[in-house]
Formats: structure tokens, C-alpha cells, sequence
């Protein structure tokens, strides 16, 4: 139970890294490379910008979640879920996505086989001391090694440096805002004694209100962004106001 899958997560990546490797195929195509690394940034964000976020609040109505979905019988099984979660960060850099475009099918095999070879050496102890937990922990560390050497590599198909490799700037905006709205998020939802359903609709409504403020205000969002956000909301209102 605590591996829970959350489905939005490849209905957002796969088609969202679809698009980008059929533009960086075409840029390569016509002998092109300036705006490779462009592409590779703003998918990064913006995958960064919906999973950070999604992250925070999983974490946030882990027991929740699980109370929801499985009654209070599995609530070991929230730990777990947390550690399961905190993997779904990795998807914000599609460095698989890259390397496909390079026909890196080769290096993709490799990794998968020493990750696989990592795994099955080390789970042992692991589940030896650490039990269910430990099976899950030790997978996410290798993931979280795996998702390095692709990074390594990506950077060097890119040519770029260690600074150009990723929109750190964005990144760190992000992730500032995403936890910074868990703060008044936990403050409220700690005082409330409602029914599970009523406190995750809060705690989703005031978090995602809040980190939409601060990514507002940040500086995170490209022009663009922005003027997509203005639209949403002012849709958002006048629905509002139509149903009032």
C-alpha cells in the first residue's frame, strides 16, 4: 500500500516529454543545437513547477491520504508512502527523455543493469535492518544514483557546464515556495477537527493558494506564465460568479 502510484504524475511526464523530444529531434535534424539546452531548462521548470508542489502535499496528507483511502488500519504503511513520494522529484529532470533524442539507448541499458545490480546486492541488509522501509529506501537511493550519472551524461551531450545544466535559479525558487507553503498550511490544518475529505480539501485549497502567491510574487514564471495564470484566475472568478 505505501507504493501507492499517483497516475498524474505519467499523465503529465509522458506527454509533456513527448513534445520535447520530437522538438530537440528536429532541431538535431537540421544540424541545430543552440536551443537544445533552452528546451531541456524550461521542461525541467515547468515539470519542476507541478511536481514540487504535488510532492509538498502528498507529504503534507500522507496520513490522510491513507485513512481516505485504506482506513486507519494501514497507517504503517504512511512512512513508507513518504519515502515512495519524495521519488517522484526525480521525474523533474526527464534526463531519459534526452538521452533517447541522443540514442543513448546503449548508456539507458547500462544504467538500468547496474542499477538493478546495485539493488539486488544491497537490499538484503537493508530489509535486514530496516525492514519494509528499507526495501523502498534503497531503491530510491539507487534511483537518486541513477538519476545523477544520467545527469552526467546529459551534460555532456549538452556541452554545457555544471552551472549551465540545469535553470538552477528556477529551481531553487520553486522549491523555496513549495516549502515555505507547508508552513501556514500545517499551522492551519493542525487546529482543525473535521472529517479527513473537509481537512484535505483545505489543506490542498490553502497550499495551493499560497504557493501560487509566492511563485506569483517570486519571480519564477516566464511572461508567458504569467499571463496564463492572470487568464486562469480571471476564469476561474467569473465562473464563481456565475454559479453565485
Amino acid at each position: 500500500m505505501g507504493c501507492l502510484q499517483i497516475p498524474v504524475v505519467d499523465f503529465i511526464m509522458t506527454p509533456a516529454t513527448s513534445v520535447m523530444m520530437v522538438r530537440m529531434s528536429e532541431q538535431i535534424g537540421q544540424g541545430r543545437s543552440d536551443g537544445l539546452l533552452a528546451m531541456w531548462h524550461d521542461m525541467s521548470r515547468k515539470l519542476a513547477l507541478m511536481f514540487v508542489p504535488l510532492v509538498a502535499l502528498l507529504l503534507l496528507n500522507a496520513r490522510g491520504i491513507f485513512v481516505l483511502l485504506y482506513t486507519a488500519t494501514y497507517l504503517r504503511s504512511v512512512p513508507i508512502f513518504m519515502v515512495w513520494s519524495a521519488a517522484i522529484l526525480f521525474t523533474t529532470l526527464p534526463t531519459d527523455a534526452v538521452l533517447r533524442v541522443f540514442a543513448q539507448t546503449r548508456f539507458l541499458l547500462i544504467l538500468n543493469i547496474i542499477s538493478l545490480v546495485l539493488i539486488a546486492v544491497g537490499i538484503r541488509w537493508f530489509l535486514f535492518r530496516f525492514g519494509l522501509m528499507g526495501a523502498v529506501s534503497i531503491t530510491v537511493l539507487i534511483a537518486a544514483f541513477s538519476k545523477g550519472l544520467a545527469l552526467l551524461k546529459v551534460k555532456s551531450l549538452l556541452r554545457v557546464s555544471l552551472g549551465e545544466l540545469l535553470p538552477w535559479r528556477s529551481l531553487s525558487l520553486v522549491v523555496t515556495a513549495a516549502a515555505a507553503a507547508c508552513v501556514p498550511t500545517i499551522a492551519l490544518t493542525s487546529q482543525l477537527r473535521l472529517p479527513v475529505v473537509a481537512i484535505l480539501l483545505i489543506s490542498g485549497a490553502v497550499y495551493s493558494s499560497i504557493f501560487l502567491t509566492l511563485i506569483f510574487i517570486s519571480g519564477a514564471l516566464t511572461e508567458n506564465e504569467l499571463l496564463a495564470l492572470k487568464g486562469w484566475m480571471q476564469r476561474f472568478a467569473a465562473f464563481r460568479l456565475r454559479t453565485n
